[in-house]
């Protein structure tokens, strides 16, 4: 789903997104709009609209509320996970009654979600990072806080506004939502050979992306 439009903002984009190689307004770089990455998502979900699909970090629409409720309404096989980009939470909260109205409007369409897995090796990500995320994302979404901060390095900190979302909504974005995604048929059996293929694709990655930080090396060996 791309990173978020500032990514291609020569005036918004944040200097650690410059600095981590997230800016893509360079003409030389030959990658896609903001706008050319999301028209392929809905371009999908257009031609197979029995399709359901998830679509992470809010589908990047954190700025966008009049966008986001016009891609729920249009695309009805379409759902938004919570999963940060921490950011998206900062401009949630430039406007936490019209968030909360959306939330409330399309609580059968968002889903929670923190990225978890990546937390400890090989990625070097703390381990309680998890949690910090966890107890963040639910003061936004349960609680009427004016200031619910989040820190995860010295660097970084983000804060927002609870949105008090009422109990019925909760219980569909925390869980019931995901499980009405489900097929009610059983699973099909395990491709071995297939998982296989896709973890040596995903090494193979993970060792590009290390490259450029020594630091990780011993990391993607030992996998």
């Amino acid at each position: 789903v791309a990173d978020p439009p500032l990514c291609w903002d020569p005036v918004r984009v944040a200097p650690h997104f410059k600095e981590a190689g997230y800016y893509y307004a360079d003409p030389k770089e030959g990658l896609p709009s903001f706008e050319g990455f999301q028209n392929e998502i809905l371009t999908v979900a257009r031609r197979h609209p029995g399709l359901k699909l998830i679509l992470a970090h809010f589908f990047c629409c954190w700025d966008r509320l009049e966008q986001a409720a016009k891609y729920m309404d249009e695309y009805p096989n379409i759902a938004f996970d919570l999963t940060p980009g921490f950011e998206m939470y900062e401009y949630f909260g430039q406007k936490p009654d019209a968030w909360r109205d959306f939330f409330i409007r399309y609580s059968s369409r968002i889903l929670f979600g923190t990225e978890g897995g990546l937390c400890g090796p090989p990625f070097g990500w703390p381990d309680n990072l998890i949690e910090g995320k966890v107890n963040f994302m639910r003061r936004f979404l349960e609680t009427a806080d004016r200031d619910v901060v989040f820190t995860y390095d010295p660097k970084f900190t983000f804060r927002t506004v609870g949105l008090n979302l009422p109990p019925q909504a909760l219980e569909k974005i925390y869980r019931r939502n995901y499980l009405d995604r489900l097929s009610s048929t059983a699973p099909r059996p395990l491709d071995r050979d297939l998982i296989v293929a896709e973890c040596g694709r995903t090494i193979e990655r993970f060792r590009k992306m290390v490259d450029q930080q020594p630091e990780r090396a011993a990391q993607a060996d030992a996998l």
